[in-house]
């Protein structure tokens, strides 16, 4: 793994702890199941829009952007 990759990693686990963690653990992400992007982007909109978190739009892009490139049925690790 390179420099910029455990960078970017870092960034996102930052951002994620900021801003996801106010109201749940990480966990709550992985122990759901793989969703569509489509899904991933309303559930963050819902975080905002129905629950109130303060989450910048710039912060709002990247974690949609990680969740779409781990955590849908196409990019899920298992």
């Amino acid at each position: 793994m390179s420099g910029a990759t455990k960078k970017r990693r870092t960034f996102i686990a930052l951002l994620i702890g900021v801003y996801c963690n106010t109201c749940h653990t990480p966990s709550y992400i992985t122990m759901q199941p793989p969703l569509p992007a489509a899904t991933w982007k309303a559930e963050v909109d819902k975080m905002g829009k129905a629950f109130g978190a303060q989450i910048p739009t710039g912060a709002q892009t990247r974690i949609i952007k990680y969740l779409d490139t781990h955590y849908t049925p196409q990019t899920r690790k298992r």
